[in-house]
């Protein structure tokens, strides 16, 4: 996962979720969870949503073959200041649930990445972005 662009206070910003089946099974209707900065708002993402709940957004992943990828961009705008300043932290977490790959072990695990990055600002005192 990570910035298509810097964050900026104010302004929405573009970021890649991106997702490999490293395993020799096909994954089918798996689930991508996104747990968003609570300051940010989200927009939009190619593709679509499945379900939004509080900070939580969800996509199925309908199908991904052995050594397939697959990626989803999406949209975020963060607040202006006082809500996010300059050099404020923006922190996300992003889940995907799948079978462990072992066979013989049927519980599930979650592969799980953070990103945390510093916002930008304009140096206008009143504020342009």
């Amino acid at each position: 996962m990570y910035a298509l662009g810097w964050p900026r206070v104010g302004v929405n910003s573009n970021y890649q979720l991106s997702y490999v089946n490293i395993g020799t099974d096909t994954l089918v209707n798996r689930t991508v969870m996104l747990i968003k900065d609570h300051r940010a708002q989200y927009i939009s993402a190619i593709p679509a949503e499945s379900s939004i709940s509080g900070d939580t957004i969800r996509w199925i992943v309908p199908h991904l073959s052995p050594r397939d990828t697959g990626g989803i961009v999406f949209t975020m705008t963060q607040p202006p200041p006082p809500a996010l300043s300059f050099g404020d932290t923006l922190s996300w977490a992003a889940v995907i649930r799948c079978l462990n790959w072992c066979p013989s072990v049927s519980r599930e695990f979650m592969e799980r990445f953070v990103m945390a990055g510093k916002c930008l600002s304009s140096l206008s005192p009143n504020f342009r972005p």
